[in-house]
């Protein structure tokens, strides 16, 4: 369920790339071709949503997302600095 739920999060939600996750997106996408589940994300929220409403919960995906986001941090741009250091890592944002 949280291999499904971040592949969702990355593709569908407007910041979902920015999120530091673990793992590379590839390494998700053969995980799901291991275990017979589709890579499209629109199926796959399908699903979601159907293992959500037997257990009688709401699917939202901006929930999740700030779920993500408070468990691996964002990644955040400040222009001002050089690169590398443009990029900042963050846990919580603001």
């Amino acid at each position: 369920m949280t291999i499904a739920l971040r592949h969702v999060v990355r593709k569908q939600h407007d910041n979902g790339e920015g999120i530091t996750f673990p793992v590379p997106d590839a390494v998700d996408r053969i995980s799901f071709r291991r275990q017979g589940l589709p890579t499209d994300t629109l199926e796959l929220m399908r699903l979601i949503k159907e293992v959500f409403a037997r257990r009688e919960e709401a699917f939202e995906l901006e929930e999740v997302y700030l779920d993500f986001v408070r468990a691996h941090g964002n990644v955040l741009l400040d222009p001002k600095e050089p690169w590398p250091h443009c990029y900042v890592h963050t846990r919580f944002p603001t």
